[in-house]
């Protein structure tokens, strides 16, 4: 089967095809899209990728021609929390996952570990910053 692929965080990669058996897993999808996006790379590992249904709440497929494919691919924070939703476990038979396939959809999103880490940071300074500006506000309670 044909699974479109698209890679959060990377406005220079388009949409990307990989040819992949409906009897494969996830992980075995991770090591192929290892080897075409990240070919070199020895920071970036194949479990390391996090892999995604490309569905909204409503269970509507991604479209290629939707805005929000541009904003996922410059890593729009609005866009990332609504369809990064349902991440896929490296043990799931891509089969069970992927069922029937339309044209002009994108099937999963990629995301690599920069992004995860680089949202973790950003997560973890807002709440560092949060709790500084919560002690210095209550320092001004006990005056």
């Amino acid at each position: 089967m044909e699974v479109w692929c698209l890679l959060v965080g990377e406005k220079a990669y388009t949409p990307l095809p990989v040819l992949i058996k409906k009897s494969c897993r996830i992980h075995d999808l991770q090591l192929l899209l290892k080897g075409e996006l990240f070919v070199g790379r020895l920071d970036v590992r194949a479990n390391t990728l996090s892999v995604y249904v490309a569905r909204d709440d409503n269970g509507e497929w991604l479209r290629s021609s939707e805005p929000d494919k541009k904003a996922l691919r410059s890593g729009d924070a609005t866009a990332i929390s609504k369809w990064l939703r349902k991440r896929l476990d490296p043990l799931m038979f891509l089969g069970d996952v992927f069922q029937s396939f339309e044209e002009g959809i994108i099937h999963d999103l990629v995301v690599p570990p920069e992004i995860i880490e680089t949202e973790e940071r950003s997560r973890g300074n807002l709440i560092r910053n949060e709790a500084r500006d919560l002690k210095v506000s209550s320092s001004g309670l006990y005056h």
